[in-house]
């Protein structure tokens, strides 16, 4: 158990790297091609998975963007911050994928890029989480994308995103209405209660002048 603990350690694992009389990122280059020779249906299987944390380990390493976190917990009136801590590190992690493989027009990478759109659809993200991230216009970036398929699954995203963020405004200013409306009745009460005391004054005055 300790040492399969041990293993999961980054620790470890530079401890073993850095005795290696070879430079790093010769022992990755050989690594890989060791493993497409020696274990070739292995490697394809995983091929996908490796490619997607070249270009987001060193985004889960920092914790999926501290500004992001910090601007979404000032934001938010959640009462589970660290559920939403969770989904903005997911949310950016998806962001750091897209933006890394838009422009990448080859099927692994498409079907990475795709995937990642699908995952963002799975989630109910909410307007705080939207607008902290910016990932719409992440998303919005692979409207150009040369796979149909990929983009009208952006579309779809950013049609509901707009939905949302209607839903949003139009609650807003419902709210809005019924705090004015409730407070010109609350004046006009006021005035009503006010006013009374004063007509039985003015009518006390009339009589006392007629005696």
């Amino acid at each position: 158990m300790e040492m399969a603990e041990a293993k999961g350690s980054l620790d470890y694992w530079r401890k073993l790297l850095n005795s290696a009389t070879s430079d790093i990122f010769e022992l990755i280059n050989k690594a890989i091609l060791v493993a497409a020779e020696d274990f070739p249906n292995e490697f394809k299987e995983r091929r996908e998975m490796i490619a997607e944390k070249l270009y987001t380990c060193h985004l889960s390493l920092n914790n999926g963007d501290a500004e992001s976190l910090k601007e979404v917990k000032k934001n938010s009136n959640s009462d589970n911050p660290e559920e939403n801590d969770q989904i903005v590190g997911e949310v950016m992690r998806i962001k750091e994928v897209i933006l890394s493989n838009n422009q990448l027009h080859e099927p692994e990478y498409d079907y990475i890029l795709y995937e990642s759109l699908r995952t963002l659809q799975q989630m109910q993200l909410s307007v705080d989480v939207l607008k902290t991230t910016k990932i719409r216009r992440t998303v919005r970036a692979t409207l150009k994308h040369c796979s149909s398929r990929i983009r009208k699954l952006a579309r779809c995203l950013i049609n509901s995103w707009r939905v949302l963020g209607d839903e949003r405004v139009n609650s807003a200013a419902k709210i809005t209405n019924k705090s004015t409306t409730n407070f010109s009745l609350g004046c006009s009460s006021k005035q009503t209660s006010e006013q009374k005391p004063t007509s039985r004054s003015s009518a006390g005055v009339k009589r006392k002048q007629s005696d």
